[in-house]
C-alpha cells in the first residue's frame, strides 16, 4: 500500500537576537536556508477504520450560529442612506477645500482617518499632502508648534508620501529639545502636542533615537497627567487612556473607527457633519459586511466541517474578522470573504493537530481500569508513559497513571516483571517517565538497552547507532514544492482528513482558477506550497509536545513565525488585491519576503501574550513566554515583558519594511501590517478567536458586525 508524503520546506537559519534584549530582532531572518522534511501521512487499514475519538480543547459552541447570522437584516442596506452619504461627502469636500490653515487641514485629514471615512476623499487628501511636502522642501513649514509639527509626521494617510520622501529624514523635532538633546520641560504640560508625539514615536524604526526619546519623554508626562488629573479635558483623558494601552499605530482600523466615533461626539468643537457622515457611513458598510458574513455561514454550513469535525472551533464569525478589521471598505468584499474561507480552514487544521484519547475500552463499568491487565507488563508499562501526556481535568489519564504505577511497582517489588529488559525499562520509568526526558540522552541509553531485548533486531540497532546527523541531512534535504498533493490517496485517509483535504483543495483550486482567469499565472503549486509550510509547523509543534522537548525561544519562533500562519494569509491576501501578477513578485513573496516574516513574528508573539496558558492547559507546547522563562529562570512577568519588547523591536522593522522599495501593491502591504495589528486587536485582553473568555473581545465583534451606532 502506498504512503502519501508531502516534502515541504522549514525555516533553519539562525536567530540569536531572541536570546538577549539588546540585540536588533528579525534582520537575521532575512536570508534563509530552506530544507525539507516529509509529513508522512500513514494510510490505515480496513481493521483501523473504526471511528477515533479525540481528546476535545472543551471550545464552547459558536455565539453567533447560523440562523442569527441569517436572520441579520440592516436597515441601513437602502438607497435612502446612500443618497444621504452622498450629500453629506459633498459637504466634507467643500470643508477639505476651504481649510486654510496648515493644521486645521491636517487635522480634518487626521479625524477622518481615524473615523474611518478617509477613503471617500482619497484624492483630495493626497493633493494636501503633497502641498505640506512640497512646503518642507520650500522651507515654508518652519515654526509649527509640536502639536502641528507630530501630527503631521503621525497621520495615517500621510505615510505613503511623508516616509517615501526625503520627509523623514528631516530633524522635524530638534527644536523643541534642549542643548543635552532632551525634550525641553516647557511641554509637559501640552497633552495635545504630547499625545501625537507619543503616537508619531511609534512609526520608528532602528536607530532613529529622538523617536525613542520622544516616546519615552511623551510616555512619562502623559501618564503623570492622568495620574495627576491634569489633562485638558475628558475627551483628551479619552485619547490618552487608550493610547497608553495601545498606541494608534497598533490598532487596526475598523473597531478604531467605531470606538473614536464615540468619544469624537464628547470633543469640544466636534463638527456634526462629520459625525454624522462617520455614523451613517458606518452602518452602512456594516450592513454590507453582514451580507458577505451571510454568503459566508452558507459556504460553512455547506461544507459541514463544524458538524463532521466537532473537536474543533467552529469560528465563522471570528475568521471573518480578521478579514474586516483592515480591508474594511467596500470593493474589497472579495478578499473578506476568500480570507475568511483561509482563516477557517487554517483553524480546522490547528484543531486536526490535536491528541487523541482512546483509553476508555479498557475500563470497567464503574470506569476504572481491568484487573485482567494487571500482569501485562509491556501494556502497562505503556499506559503509565501515555499518562504523562495529561492536561488538566483528564480522569482517564490521572486514573491510567494510578493503576500503572501501582501495578508496576508491585511487579518490580514481587520480581515479577516480563524479563530482565522489561524490568530495566519499568525502573527506568518509574525514577523518570519518558515523557519528562529529553531525547539524545534517552535515545543513547535505550540503545544500550535494546541490546538486552529477546528480539533484538541487529538491522535496527546498526541503524540507531549510526550517526545521528546523517539521518537528519537526508530529511532536510532541499526541495522547492511539494512533491505529493494528490487527489486519488484521499482513501487512504481517515475520514476527517478526507473532508478537511478536499475543502482546502477546492479553496486552492477556486483561488488559483480566478487568477489563472484574470492573470493567465498558474498557482497552484505556490498556494499548495503554504499550506504544506503551515502543515508542517503544526507537526513540528505536536512532535514537540509529544516528546516532552522545550525549545529555546530562538528555535520555537524559527517555527512558529510560520505557524501562527502569516504565509498562508498573506499570501492568498496578495492575489486577492494585486492589480497585476508578475511571476517575479510572486517568487519573492513565496520566498517570504521580510514583509510576511515581520507580520508573523509580531502575531505569533501578540498572540501567545494571549492565549498561552490556555493553551498549555488544553496540552500545546510551550509558547514564547515559556520558552524565555525556560531558557533564562526569570519569572512570567519578566518573559510578558521580553516578549512585549520583541513586539516592539518587531515593529521597527515592520515600520521600516512598509516604507522601502517594494515590488508588492500598497494593498498588499497594507494587509500585511493589518495583520500585526488584528492578532493583537484579538488577543489584547484573551484569546479572542477560540475560547470566548473575553466578554470584552464578544462585545467588541458585536459592536464591530451586528450593533449599528446609534
Amino acid at each position: 500500500m502506498s504512503t502519501i508524503i508531502m516534502n515541504v520546506p522549514i525555516l533553519n537559519k539562525q536567530t540569536s537576537y531572541l536570546h538577549n534584549s539588546h540585540m536588533k530582532p528579525l534582520k537575521q531572518l532575512g536570508s534563509v536556508s530552506r530544507n525539507s522534511t516529509a509529513i508522512c501521512l500513514k494510510p490505515r487499514t480496513s481493521a483501523d477504520r473504526s471511528p477515533i475519538k479525540r481528546r476535545s480543547g472543551n471550545y464552547k459552541p459558536p455565539t453567533w450560529d447560523f440562523d442569527y447570522i441569517q436572520s441579520l437584516n440592516s436597515e441601513y442596506a437602502g438607497e435612502d442612506c446612500l443618497r444621504r452619504i452622498s450629500e453629506l461627502k459633498m459637504s466634507v469636500k467643500i470643508m477639505l477645500k476651504g481649510a486654510v490653515e496648515r493644521v486645521d487641514k491636517l487635522e480634518l485629514v487626521n479625524d477622518l482617518q481615524k473615523l474611518g471615512i478617509s477613503y471617500h476623499f482619497e484624492g483630495k487628501i493626497k493633493q494636501i499632502l503633497e502641498n505640506i511636502y512640497h512646503d518642507h522642501v520650500d522651507g515654508i513649514a518652519k515654526g509649527m508648534d509640536l502639536y502641528s509639527t507630530a501630527l503631521e509626521f503621525m497621520t495615517p494617510a500621510a505615510t505613503w508620501i511623508l516616509c517615501l520622501s526625503r520627509y523623514i529624514k528631516l530633524k522635524i523635532f530638534d527644536r523643541f529639545k534642549n542643548e543635552e538633546g532632551e525634550f525641553k520641560e516647557s511641554l509637559v504640560e501640552d497633552t495635545k502636542g504630547l499625545l501625537e508625539l507619543y503616537e508619531a514615536s511609534f512609526l520608528m524604526t532602528e536607530g532613529e533615537k529622538t523617536l525613542e526619546l520622544a516616546k519615552e519623554f511623551a510616555t512619562k508626562c502623559l501618564q503623570k497627567q492622568l495620574d495627576e488629573d491634569n489633562a485638558t479635558d475628558d475627551y483628551h483623558v479619552l485619547l490618552v487612556r487608550d493610547a497608553l494601552d495601545l498606541p494608534l499605530h497598533w490598532r487596526v482600523e475598523r473597531p478604531k473607527a467605531r470606538w473614536f466615533i464615540e468619544v469624537y461626539q464628547k470633543r469640544p468643537d466636534m463638527n456634526p457633519v462629520v459625525l454624522e457622515l462617520a455614523k451613517l457611513d458606518f452602518n452602512v458598510v456594516q450592513a454590507i459586511h453582514q451580507e458577505e458574513l451571510k454568503h459566508i455561514s452558507r459556504w460553512w454550513k455547506r461544507i459541514c466541517l463544524a458538524e463532521k469535525l466537532s473537536f474543533a472551533r467552529d469560528r465563522i464569525t471570528e475568521s471573518y474578522v480578521w478579514n474586516v478589521v483592515g480591508l474594511f471598505e467596500p470593493q474589497y468584499a472579495h478578499y473578506r470573504i476568500t480570507g475568511t474561507k483561509v482563516n477557517a480552514l487554517i483553524t480546522i487544521l490547528d484543531d486536526i493537530f490535536d491528541v487523541y484519547e482512546i483509553f476508555d475500552r479498557f475500563k470497567n463499568e464503574e470506569g476504572e481500569f481491568k484487573e485482567s491487565l494487571v500482569e501485562d507488563t509491556k501494556g502497562l508499562l505503556e499506559l503509565y508513559e501515555a499518562s504523562f501526556l495529561m492536561t488538566e481535568g483528564e480522569k482517564t489519564l490521572e486514573l491510567a497513571k494510578e493503576f500503572a504505577t501501582k501495578c508496576l511497582q508491585k511487579q518490580l517489588d514481587e520480581d515479577n516483571a516480563t524479563d530482565d529488559y522489561h524490568v530495566l525499562l519499568v525502573r527506568d520509568a518509574l525514577d523518570l517517565p519518558l515523557h519528562w526526558r529529553v531525547e539524545r540522552p534517552k535515545a543513547r541509553w535505550f540503545i544500550e538497552v535494546y541490546q538486552k531485548r529477546p528480539d533484538m533486531n541487529p538491522v535496527v540497532l546498526e541503524l540507531a547507532k549510526l550517526d545521528f546527523n546523517v539521518v537528519q541531512a537526508i530529511h532536510q534535504e532541499e526541495l522547492k514544492h511539494i512533491s505529493r498533493w494528490d487527489i486519488k490517496d484521499i482513501e487512504q485517509l481517515p475520514h476527517y482528513m478526507q473532508l478537511m483535504f478536499l475543502a482546502l483543495n477546492n479553496l486552492v483550486d477556486d483561488v488559483a482558477y480566478d487568477v489563472l482567469k484574470d492573470h493567465g499565472v498558474v498557482i497552484i503549486p505556490y498556494l499548495r506550497k503554504l499550506w504544506a509550510d503551515l502543515s508542517q509547523t503544526y507537526f513540528q509543534e505536536a512532535k514537540w509536545y509529544y516528546d516532552g522537548y522545550k525549545p529555546s525561544l530562538q528555535e520555537y519562533m524559527e517555527n512558529g513565525w510560520i505557524s501562527q500562519s502569516a504565509p498562508v494569509i498573506l499570501g492568498h491576501a496578495f492575489f486577492l488585491v494585486a492589480d497585476s501578477v508578475e511571476m517575479e513578485v510572486v517568487q519573492s513573496l513565496f520566498k517570504y519576503h521580510n514583509i510576511i516574516r515581520f507580520a508573523g513574528v509580531i502575531s505569533r508573539l501578540a498572540n501567545d501574550l494571549g492565549t498561552s496558558v490556555d493553551e498549555i492547559k488544553r496540552g500545546d507546547v510551550l509558547k514564547s513566554v515559556q520558552c524565555y522563562m525556560n531558557q533564562t529562570g526569570c519569572s512570567e512577568e519578566e518573559a510578558r515583558e521580553h516578549v512585549k519588547f520583541l513586539i516592539s523591536e518587531a515593529w521597527k522593522d515592520m515600520n521600516e519594511e512598509r516604507v522601502a522599495d517594494s515590488p508588492f501593491p500598497y494593498d498588499f502591504i497594507r494587509s500585511a501590517v493589518n495583520l500585526g495589528r488584528t492578532v493583537q486587536y484579538l488577543y489584547h485582553h484573551g484569546d479572542g478567536h477560540g475560547l470566548h473568555n473575553s466578554p470584552t473581545g464578544i462585545d467588541d465583534i458585536r459592536s464591530l458586525l451586528f450593533e449599528p451606532i446609534a
